[in-house]
């Protein structure tokens, strides 16, 4: 009976030390993407992508690395109204948003409002900035719209990460 106490917690020791390295691992992954607080209950997932143009590679140590160039990708997100979506396009040189613009077709007079002071007040947040550390939590008033839009970053990022061979 005590080898097979013995075997069982060496099994467990070893199951635990594979699940904290995967926590460890998935935190580490993730730890570009924070929580957004506010009490709007929504929900946004990507849903189309496009890649336009790619040119030339840039290495910064140990951040991600991305490759320059224009990217488009299109999130849906939920409002009270109904659903929406947002087509983002950005422009990438050495890791750094050059130029971005939001395409976006409102269901809505509210979710239209909404739209359009997101546009108008997004830009400084993202342009000239690393779009490692682009994840809006509300542009003037907008939490659904942010949601969406980081979202279709998310998928931008997932686009131009650049793998080495």
């Amino acid at each position: 009976m005590g080898k097979n106490k013995a075997k069982l917690i060496t099994w467990c020791v070893i199951i635990t030390a594979v699940a904290i390295i995967y926590v460890i691992f998935n935190a580490r992954s993730n730890d570009n993407t924070a929580a957004v607080s506010d009490t709007d209950t929504a929900h946004s997932h990507s849903e189309t992508a496009e890649h336009t143009t790619t040119t030339t590679t840039h290495h910064h140590g140990a951040d991600t690395v991305y490759t320059d160039g224009t990217y488009r990708a299109t999130s849906r997100y939920s409002t009270p109204g109904g659903s929406e979506s947002i087509e983002v396009t950005i422009s990438l040189k050495d890791n750094v948003v050059t130029t971005s613009s939001v395409q976006q077709t409102p269901n809505d007079r509210e979710a239209a409002e909404y739209q359009a002071e997101f546009k108008q007040n997004y830009k400084p947040l993202v342009e000239g900035k690393k779009i490692s550390d682009i994840n809006l939590s509300r542009v003037s008033g907008s939490s659904l719209t942010s949601r969406g839009f980081n979202d279709a970053v998310e998928n931008i990022k997932s686009q131009a990460h650049h793998h080495d061979s």
